[in-house]
């Protein structure tokens, strides 16, 4: 946790969200979000009848992880919409020109996309880890 706050914290004050970035990244997690609802999908096959308990316990662990995975990516989703419509709109002109904020509002919201946007990268890795793991020790059989 501490090391995409710390990355999000860099970017986001850095280097604010622009559109381009945001379609990109909007479709980049839908599709990454799809291929863990297809991950969910198969490892809902798996038959826990005959099975190692081991085995039945990776595999329940990797289904909850796909789906807080998917719950993570539709979070993110909301989050890269949200985004979208704060570079695309006036908000960040409407605050007073006297008002000595620290950071911009776009700033503020850049930090919140690239820290839920690591977080997500973050867990798709370990997914992505335990779906290899899953295969070469024949779990799924």
């Amino acid at each position: 946790m501490v090391i995409p706050l710390i990355l999000a914290a860099l970017f986001g004050l850095m280097t604010p969200i622009w559109t381009d970035f945001l379609g990109a990244m909007f479709s980049m997690v839908a599709v990454l979000t799809g291929f863990s609802i297809n991950s969910l999908v198969l490892l809902n096959r798996h038959s826990q009848d005959g099975a190692y308990e081991a085995k039945t316990k990776v595999v329940d662990q990797t289904k909850d992880f796909s789906l807080y995975s998917i719950l993570s990516g539709v979070v993110l989703l909301i989050t890269l919409t949200l985004g979208y419509l704060i570079v695309e709109s006036n908000i960040p002109q409407l605050v007073p020109s006297d008002w000595s904020l620290p950071i911009t509002l776009l700033q503020g919201v850049s930090v919140v996309v690239y820290f839920i946007l690591a977080h997500y990268l973050a867990m798709l890795l370990v997914i992505t880890h335990r779906l290899y793991t899953l295969v070469h020790t024949d779990a799924l059989s």
